[in-house]
């Protein structure tokens, strides 16, 4: 029959089988893979017909309930639509297929057509792949996941030569290309996890069997060697990326070195190593090796193992901070709670991998604070080795060039409070034990929290660097790739082209489009000329100015010339002339240059604020969103040239600064200000500024990670009750009432947390929208007249609408989209939305139907571009002579979800301070009233556990509340015990004078038979005449040998009369043990060993009955009849008491002779009076414990028990 290890190999056998079979299966299934698209395809397209059947027979449906893509063509024109992410465009409209693949600058399609009644069609669309001419966090290429499931796939035409065939209804559609392990593989993968389960069993089992013998040092070994092992094969064989590929395990997102490669290693390795360091936590006191180690005596080995352990405790105390660093440099996850609020996957488990490190830290820290206090130093010679510990590791951090002071500044008073207080881990105290934990959670709390600030600040301080040299000092490479995407626009403007080839229209319109609707906001801050120049380079009109000769010096000087073709960066040593930019765009019709527009940009001496939307921005210029909260200025010779932003650089910037290297190499911090400061080859000095890391921010994380290992904490004592609750055991008085107070504290303060969180988040939203309705109900008023003169006359009336639209976007700072009523896009003060190149250029379509359906004026929806959920406030603008609608208004507030962001982060960081403050005030107080509470129940608990039937003394409780009344209950008792004890006192002396009279009849017996037939012989022998000497001789002497035994066995009964009580007092079990044990190390009758699993424990006993009480039953033991005897004595902690094992390897007591073991007087020696394990028992109970025994041949067992003070 198979024994459980057996099973363990069985189990890893199996998975091990089952990961190959799985490869072999993935491989093979790799290959049906297009079978398994086309299927899912085919479903998909099944739906869509569905719908496409629904629209076609129901006239009243409502579009925008429809989940698949439908748009209703007539004459050629979208007239109805369901979704506006992409929309049909030119080509797709012309075509007249029925079913056919479509690449389009949005993505990938399948197209499917329905024609109508009359000139009517329906056109539906399913996606295979969404792009976007812009790429960012919020416009990712996106496979349509209903089609493509887990395959990561490339898409491409029927016509391209590569990739296999997806067909629908065995018609050839598209073709795919898989990438290599792009899949999940679902069966591989559960027996992967399965095989390392198996090793974890297999670990476990060994480790148990070292732990059972009490090779703790091994079995730590077993773990960690083990550990590495595992970690090493799961990095070579690429586990469980190989067969999970996911961003947990991306190094994409995260990764340190070759074993902490992805987010999901450092979980695993934080974890592996939290359970070798909870193992070492748990059973550290118990290693031979480190009793060994703390009980060294020489005094200059011993200074050098407290060095070296609390050299070993400041590492582990730098733990915590290591994953923190790690973290911010290696990744962009932020641990800054106060950053967002949003908390994905990968950003969750950072912060489990920080709270995994953070406990770990604790553990081993205590560890090695615990064998250092150990040594039992005093405070010179401690603060000695604690400085000289510093010395060491300030030392390695400085040659590492490596900053650690923020561990060193808190690490020193955490050692000195541990080892110069009392403090620790105290089953018996939950006080103590408190404030161990509390000064704990300070510690390492404060020690993150700062960790984050160093680390936030260190990123702010690069940032400004870096963009310092990138947007200021080298060149503005957003507004670089913003003109090249407007040169394009503007080159091929219609309106343009005839406003700059008719010689009867103004020049001024086409000048004043390319100002207000193709260069954004983002240009607020340079001054702007354009020039417009006929095909000859001659100027168009009066404010068009000849410099080409200067521009031509520019065109041909290749330092001036930048990535993009036209844009030319122009540096210049001049204060007067700063950065510029010179933008040459070819006008073109039909291919041939119809004139020029040249736009000159010189950056403002004062730079506005302005707002450009991140989403229409390529992930190339992040970095300028991340500095939209920094003032900056350009200095030359110590003046101001220009300046950006909210610091007021004349007043608050001292010119000095300029002088200070550190400005250029660190920043300096001064006045809640951090400047940096970059200078160009000309001498030209772009300083940039920000505020310093709010301290409230670092209370904030504090409080967050205080909170965090307080919940966790919780779940744990959680954990431990319905462990209790299972076992049947009970948690103590104190602990209930300490629970109840956090409970009735905590529920609350949450509840009121949470209410005022969402209560503010919905106040904040309700604002917004407010504000949002406003600007959109003014904006619409302004802009009635020109979208009114539009509606009449499109062509001579877009110019004014642009310019009223551009201005009034500029003017309240928002952007704006005007539709017409058809849901068409007829302008916008972004062209890249009003271009089509993020969404199809329709009106979102509830949006249409509230406003056109249901009447509906003024109202704002979610909306959403990409990945980018956002508010949009609509305002349907309605003709004052007809009240028809002639158009509506759409204000996009791209940044609504950051706005709502920033106002949660703010309450709940005033939420958590004031959580965690309240939380530290209250569990104080809290631990003092339930200790006032709880000690007139200790009291009484002690007086209790003192009652005995001599000597009860009563009590006095001055109140008559309801500890009063049951002290007189107590009083009660004790008067009714006293007399209790006169009457069971004189019952028990009878009764036992009556069992020792029996006793002694009985014993006396023996000796008095043998007496009396000498004296009968005697007597015959006189009545004879036949006494001789020699017979009177032997006479005598056997009278007197059994007058000998009657004077032993009354001497027996009058010791055992004479016992007094035992003198109870607080002792060490364990020295007594080893005393008692000592006194057998040169017995020759005999091996003693003792054992113990504490090193000192404390009961209440007569330390000289006990020691003779010990000395009889190992003594007993010894003579059992062992070959060779052998008795063991063992000691260990039993819940509430303390158990004393002692083994011998004898005959056995017989079964017959078990009840009779503790009368007195019975043995079954050949000497000795029987009173020996009956005084144990007396003297034990006497001592408020117990004393029992098993037997069986060969192994015989006395326990005694006693509870633990």
């Amino acid at each position: 029959m198979f024994n459980r290890q057996a099973w363990m190999f069985v189990l890893f056998i199996g998975c091990l089988a089952g990961c190959l079979i799985g490869e072999r299966l993935y491989r093979i299934k790799g290959n049906k893979f297009a079978l398994e698209i086309s299927t899912n395809l085919e479903s998909e397209l099944e739906k869509l017909r569905d719908e496409v059947n629904q629209i076609s027979t129901d006239k009243s449906i409502v579009w925008s309930a429809l989940s698949g893509a439908h748009y209703l063509i007539r004459d050629g024109e979208v007239k109805a639509w369901s979704v506006t992410d992409f929309a049909p465009d030119a080509r797709i409209i012309a075509d007249t297929n029925s079913l056919y693949f479509q690449q389009t600058a949005l993505g990938d399609f399948i197209i499917i057509r329905q024609a109508l009644k009359g000139n009517e069609e329906l056109i539906s669309m399913l996606p295979l792949v969404r792009r976007y001419p812009i790429a960012n966090r919020y416009l990712p290429s996106q496979l349509n996941e209903a089609v493509f499931k887990n395959y990561q796939v490339r898409v491409f035409p029927p016509e391209f030569y590569t990739g296999e065939w997806i067909t629908i209804h065995n018609q050839q559609v598209f073709k795919v290309s898989l990438q290599t392990n792009a899949a999940t593989q679902v069966i591989t993968l559960i027996f992967g996890i399965g095989l390392l389960i198996s090793i974890i069993l297999l670990l476990i089992h060994f480790t148990q069997k070292l732990h059972q013998q009490r090779k703790y040092g091994y079995a730590f070994l077993l773990m960690a060697f083990s550990f590495v092992v595992i970690r090493i094969l799961m990095v070579e064989f690429n586990f469980p990326a190989r067969w999970w590929p996911t961003q947990i395990f991306s190094p994409q997102e995260f990764a340190s070195s070759a074993y902490n490669a992805s987010i999901g290693d450092l979980v695993l390795n934080s974890s592996g190593i939290l359970l070798i360091c909870g193992y070492v936590f748990f059973t550290y006191s118990r290693w031979t090796i480190l009793h060994t180690l703390v009980q060294i005596r020489k005094e200059g080995v011993r200074k050098l193992v407290s060095v070296l352990l609390l050299l070993a405790a400041l590492f582990s105390f730098l733990y915590p901070f290591l994953f923190i660093e790690t973290i911010f440099h290696n990744s962009s996850i932020s641990l800054d709670i106060t950053h967002t609020l949003s908390v994905g996957t990968l950003r969750a488990l950072a912060f489990f991998a920080l709270l995994l490190g953070t406990v770990s830290g604790f553990f081993f820290t205590h560890v090695f604070i615990r064998l250092s206090k150990a040594l039992k130093q005093g405070t010179g010679s401690f603060l000695i080795t604690l400085v000289i510990a510093l010395f060491l590791f300030i030392s390695y951090f400085l040659i590492l060039d490596r900053n650690y002071w923020i561990t060193v500044v808190i690490a020193v008073p955490y050692f000195s409070i541990l080892h110069l207080t009392k403090l620790n881990l105290i089953r018996k105290s939950a006080f103590i034990s408190f404030l161990y934990f509390f000064i704990a959670l300070l510690a390492f709390g404060v020690q993150n929290a700062w960790s984050i600030m160093r680390f936030s600040e260190e990123e702010k301080i690069e940032s400004q660097f870096s963009f310092a040299a990138s947007y200021l000092i080298d060149r503005d490479v957003m507004a670089e790739y913003l003109l090249n995407e407007s040169r394009k626009r503007i080159s091929a403007d219609a309106f343009i082209q005839s406003r700059m080839t008719s010689p009867f229209l103004s020049r001024s319109a086409a000048r004043q489009k390319i100002k207000q609707v193709y260069l954004s906001s983002y240009f607020d801050r340079y001054d702007l000329q354009v020039h417009l120049f006929t095909p000859l380079k001659e100027p168009l009109d009066e404010l068009s100015v000849d410099g080409w000769q200067e521009w031509n010096t520019h065109i041909d000087n290749q330092q001036h010339g930048t990535e993009y073709e036209g844009i030319y960066f122009i540096r210049s040593a001049s204060v007067e002339t700063g950065k510029r930019y010179l933008v040459i765009i070819p006008v073109l019709r039909s291919a041939q240059i119809v004139g020029y527009a040249v736009l000159d940009l010189s950056l403002k001496r004062t730079i506005p604020q302005s707002v450009y939307p991140e989403l229409l921005v390529d992930s190339r210029f992040a970095e300028y969103f991340e500095n939209r909260d920094k003032s900056f200025a350009f200095m030359t010779d110590g003046r101001i040239q220009s300046n950006f932003g909210n610091f007021n650089y004349e007043r608050d910037f001292n010119a000095d600064l300029l002088k200070d290297s550190r400005l250029f190499n660190k920043g300096i911090r001064k006045n809640g200000f951090i400047h940096t400061g970059v200078e160009d080859d000309a001498g030209q000095v772009a300083v940039v500024t920000s505020r310093t890391y709010p301290y409230f921010f670092v209370l904030t994380n504090f409080s967050f990670f205080f909170v965090t290992s307080v919940c966790l904490i919780a779940f744990m004592l959680v954990g431990y009750g319905i462990k209790s609750w299972i076992t049947g055991k009970s948690i103590n008085y104190a602990t209930r009432i300490q629970l109840y107070i956090y409970l009735a504290f905590a529920l609350p303060l949450v509840v009121v947390a949470v209410t005022t969180l969402n209560r503010v988040s919905r106040s904040a939203e309700v604002q917004l929208t407010q504000e949002y309705l406003n600007k959109a109900r003014v904006l619409g008023e302004n802009l009635l007249p020109a979208l009114a003169s539009y509606t009449q006359s499109p062509e001579e009336n877009r110019a004014d609408l642009d310019d009223g639209l551009g201005a009034a976007a500029r003017f309240a700072d928002v952007d704006i989209s005007v539709f017409d009523k058809q849901g068409m896009m007829v302008a916008s003060s972004q062209p890249a939305i009003a271009e089509g190149l993020l969404s199809s250029g329709l009106m979102n379509r509830t949006a249409w139907e509230r406003v056109f359906e249901d009447g509906d004026i003024a109202f704002v929806l979610n909306d959403k571009i990409g990945l980018l959920n956002f508010n949009n406030a609509f305002f349907a603008l309605r003709s004052p002579e007809t009240s028809d609608v002639l158009g509506v208004i759409s204000l996009p507030f791209f940044e609504s979800a950051q706005s709502l962001d920033a106002t949660q982060i703010t309450v709940l960081a005033n939420i958590l301070t004031v959580f965690t403050i309240i939380f530290m005030v209250f569990s104080l107080l809290s631990f003092y009233v339930v200790e006032s509470l709880t000690f007139p129940l200790r009291f009484i608990t002690r007086t209790l556990s003192n009652t005995t039937l001599t000597g009860n003394k009563q009590l006095e409780w001055k109140s008559n509340d309801e500890i009063g009344l049951m002290v007189n209950e107590y009083n009660k008792m004790v008067e009714n015990l006293e007399q209790s004890k006169i009457e069971l006192s004189r019952s028990q002396k009878e009764s036992a004078w009556r069992e020792i009279a029996r006793q002694v009849a009985h014993e006396i017996k023996n000796p008095l038979t043998p007496m009396k037939l000498t004296l009968q012989q005697m007597q015959l022998w006189l009545a004879k005449d036949t006494l001789e000497k020699d017979r009177a001789k032997q006479s005598v002497t056997t009278l007197l040998n059994q007058v000998e035994i009657l004077n032993e066995i009354a001497s027996s009964f009058s010791a055992f009369a004479r016992m007094p009580a035992p003198i109870l007092e607080k002792l060490d079990l364990v020295a007594l043990l080893s005393k008692t044990v000592n006194l057998y190390n040169t017995y020759e009758g005999g091996k003693v060993d003792f054992n113990s699993a504490e090193s000192s424990v404390f009961v209440n006993g007569d330390p000289q009955l006990l020691d003779r009480i010990f000395s009889n039953l190992i003594l007993n033991g010894l003579q059992a009849g062992g070959t060779p005897p052998q008795v063991k004595v063992d000691l260990k902690r039993m819940d509430t008491n303390l158990r004393v094992t002692i083994q011998d390897n004898g005959v056995g007591i017989a079964a017959d002779l078990q009840d009779k073991i503790f009368i007195p007087y019975f043995t079954t020696k050949k000497s000795g009076s029987g009173l020996g394990l009956a005084i144990a028992r007396q003297g034990i109970e006497l001592s408020g414990g117990k004393i029992w025994f098993e037997s069986e041949p060969g192994n015989t067992r006395f326990y005694v028990e006693f509870p633990e003070l």
